[in-house]
């Protein structure tokens, strides 16, 4: 499975790019409070904790398998709109502005120094895209492995079919200095996101279930199918990953089973076409 080392996050903001109310405000009716994982025949391990201050989300710990603390999440708002993400294993941040209550910016920083920033469009009051634009340059502090890899789970939590390799394999190679996500809804779910990088285009399609998505409407997404997972009104339950580039296509076919609590998903199950493991998720509600 294409999936990133770190796991990727995922919450629910109250629809940042999807459109309900204002943008960055979570307040969701169940609210997370550990998120562990398993992958094949290995025992299921914490790999977040969170932390609310009343109906806000204060902080994230992010835990390694091996049980050792990673790295923390801190939030800060205006009021209830989130406005800055600290990454307290690094100088790193993340700032959002907003115009007329939707995200218009987020601006990412290492060590003081602008490192990408993504731009989004709008189309019937759902983001229809969003450009990137990135100012790394090889050999920087901020070019780390665990940097861009910090980087690429921040973009994750606040681009809804962010795709993280693609991120990743383009900063380290610094191909391109710009990338576009185009986004194609259905209902209240995005259906469709093509993310064109330099002669590179990834196309990936979902369908849904009719529960609860834990994460709707997040600035984050903690996994790498990230599209839905805060953008999307319901849970995933098939994604299709098409590559080209100048080597040819490639397909991948993901499915997804959930085992739920009333109309909330408390563990899900994931396999591939062409992988020989299994990946699980399982949530715990306060």
């Amino acid at each position: 499975m294409k999936k990133v080392l770190l796991s990727v996050l995922a919450l629910a903001m109250i629809t940042m790019f999807a459109a309900c109310t204002k943008d960055g405000v979570f307040n969701p009716s169940k609210k997370i409070s550990r998120v562990y994982e398993s992958s094949g025949s290995s025992a299921r391990h914490l790999t977040e904790l969170w932390h609310w201050d009343g109906k806000k989300l204060s902080s994230i710990d992010f835990y390694a398998s091996s049980g050792a603390l990673n790295y923390i999440y801190n939030f800060s708002y205006d009021g209830n709109q989130l406005t800055r993400v600290d990454c307290y294993a690094a100088n790193y941040y993340i700032e959002f502005s907003y115009d007329a209550g939707r995200i218009k910016k987020f601006s990412t920083y290492s060590n003081g120094s602008l490192y990408l920033t993504g731009e989004a469009g709008y189309s019937n009051k759902k983001l229809s895209k969003m450009v990137l634009t990135y100012y790394s340059k090889k050999g920087a502090a901020e070019d780390t492995p665990e940097l861009t890899q910090m980087n690429a789970d921040i973009l994750n939590m606040i681009i809804p079919c962010f795709d993280k390799e693609e991120y990743i394999k383009n900063v380290a190679t610094k191909a391109v200095g710009s990338a576009v996500y185009n986004f194609t809804w259905n209902g209240s779910n995005i259906s469709e996101q093509i993310f064109t990088s330099g002669s590179s285009r990834t196309t990936r399609k979902y369908t849904y279930d009719k529960k609860n998505n834990p994460y709707y409407g997040s600035l984050m997404a903690f996994y790498d199918e990230g599209p839905s997972t805060w953008g999307s009104k319901n849970n995933i339950v098939s994604q299709i990953v098409t590559v080209q580039d100048n080597t040819g296509m490639d397909n991948t076919d993901f499915h997804y089973s959930y085992t739920y609590d009333g109309n909330w998903p408390t563990i899900r199950n994931i396999t591939y076409t062409g992988g020989n493991s299994a990946y699980a998720t399982y949530w715990d509600y306060e």
